[in-house]
């Protein structure tokens, strides 16, 4: 019969800043899914599926890997004469006698930011860990369970709801690593081999503006002309020499542009001469990529790589990292299916 703790206290476990750090990002990546959709259907005629699948995926799995592990964190427990309660995060709370315990085990254990001592508490078919860093009375916790259970050697367990739920998330994370594999399907599209038909679009420039990547190096420019708002025509620096780094310098008043760029595009985006395919709707429908710029006679310069049509994604290769994407997905089934609560 346990000596310590028997008052019917509820015992709540703190919630560092870490906790609500994670459970900021969890809430930002989840509003984030919603308005990003929304925010790029309102701004141009056709979303960028080929972006909002891919990080919308990315995203969501990323709050299943943060939501997992606090789901098996004791948020409270509570001590009375002959029985106690328990209750994990996102789970039911359950009510078991001292006489059901298993066996427990202390062990020191640790995390990027922080190291802490744990209690490891084992029932037939559950299990519950208290830790030092939440837990006030974390030593009188550590007596009380240890007076009415034997020491066991650690072990990696599952009750069978989480088991229920780790293979709940694993089917969700499986399902929506295949929407992106869906869209590379979906938007492909045969191209031939042969350089592209390239025309000329003339136009008052409206904007220009220098992209950058994560260093903040110069990779290129993006350019809006007045007669043509809907889209946006870019410039990368790879495919260019230097002195397209000199184009924003290089503009006479007021800026008249002739940009190159690809036939196709003309016709099914600029004149609608052709009908847009699945892809050309859905990859970046409002983005023209540009193989010269002409501003007569301030500026000339040309792509130096030869330019083909866009087949607008690589299927295959999407499908082949699914693949090894699925593999991660059953080894960690497997885990779970091992991680058994046995008597």
């Amino acid at each position: 019969m346990p000596l310590l703790l028997t008052d019917h206290t509820v015992h709540t476990a703190r919630r560092p800043w870490v906790f609500w750090l994670l459970i900021g990002i969890i809430l930002l990546l989840g509003v984030i899914m919603v308005i990003a959709p929304i925010y790029s259907v309102w701004t141009q005629p056709y979303p960028d599926l080929n972006f909002s699948t891919f990080f919308g995926s990315l995203g969501l799995i990323m709050m299943l890997l943060l939501t997992w592990p606090y789901i098996e964190h004791t948020a409270s427990i509570q001590t009375g004469t002959e029985s106690f309660t328990v209750r994990k995060y996102g789970q039911v709370p359950f009510e078991y006698p001292y006489t059901a315990l298993t066996g427990h085990t202390v062990r020191p254990n640790f995390d990027r930011q922080r190291s802490w001592t744990e209690l490891v508490v084992y029932l037939p078919d559950n299990w519950f860990t208290l830790r030092s860093i939440d837990f006030d009375n974390f030593d009188e916790l550590v007596a009380l369970f240890s007076a009415v259970s034997p020491a066991v050697p650690y072990r990696q367990v599952l009750s069978p709801g989480e088991q229920r739920l780790a293979r709940i998330f694993l089917i969700v994370a499986l399902l929506v690593g295949l929407v992106p594999v869906w869209f590379g399907f979906a938007a492909y599209q045969p191209v031939d081999k042969q350089p592209a038909r390239l025309v000329q679009l003339s136009g008052t420039l409206s904007s220009i503006r220098k992209t950058t990547n994560r260093s903040s190096s110069y990779t290129g420019f993006t350019l809006r002309l007045a007669e043509y708002p809907d889209f946006t025509f870019y410039a990368r620096r790879k495919e260019f020499t230097d002195s397209l780094r000199t184009l924003p310098y290089a503009l006479n008043y007021p800026p008249r542009l002739t940009l190159t760029i690809r036939a196709y595009d003309f016709r099914t985006k600029i004149s609608r001469q052709q009908p847009l395919t699945f892809g050309d709707r859905y990859d970046d429908y409002r983005s023209i990529p540009v193989a010269g710029i002409d501003s007569s006679p301030f500026f000339h310069v040309r792509t130096t790589r030869t330019i083909y049509n866009d087949s607008h994604t690589k299927p295959y290769l999407r499908l082949s990292l699914f693949c090894l994407y699925a593999i991660v997905i059953w080894s960690f089934w497997l885990a779970v299916d091992k991680q058994t609560i046995r008597r």
